[in-house]
């Protein structure tokens, strides 16, 4: 942890090397936020936050990173899941309407699977 700030709702803002993080001090959830949500970089400098005009401040090697964390979304909704196929024994099964049939001989099932979320927030 490089640097740690409270908002005034009372959740933490963590920067770190590996993005920023929120915490909620009361459940213990985090939730992580990398270049992937819009971050510029994922490598924060110690002790480089600053609070103003609501906005929280934190410093990287390549500027500065700004954000108000009331407008700060987490979805916390899980995507459907949508089976896409089975392996056994290294065989690809692309239906299972039927159910599969498994002997002594079978050794190793491979379950695969697509999590459906499209959003980009």
């Amino acid at each position: 942890m490089k640097s740690i700030v409270a908002d005034e709702l009372g959740l933490l803002w963590l920067a770190t090397s590996g993005g920023v993080f929120q915490l909620d001090p009361l459940s213990g959830i985090f939730h992580q936020f990398t270049t992937h949500d819009g971050l510029g970089n994922n490598h924060f400098l110690a002790r480089s936050f600053v609070t103003f005009d609501e906005q929280i401040l934190f410093g990287s090697i390549d500027g500065i990173t700004g954000f108000n964390p009331l407008t700060v979304y987490v979805n916390i909704s899980a995507p459907p899941l949508v089976f896409t196929h089975a392996d056994l024994d290294g065989e690809r099964l692309d239906k299972l309407d039927t159910g599969i049939e498994f002997t002594h001989r079978d050794r190793n099932l491979a379950v695969y699977f697509a999590a459906l979320d499209y959003s980009c927030d």
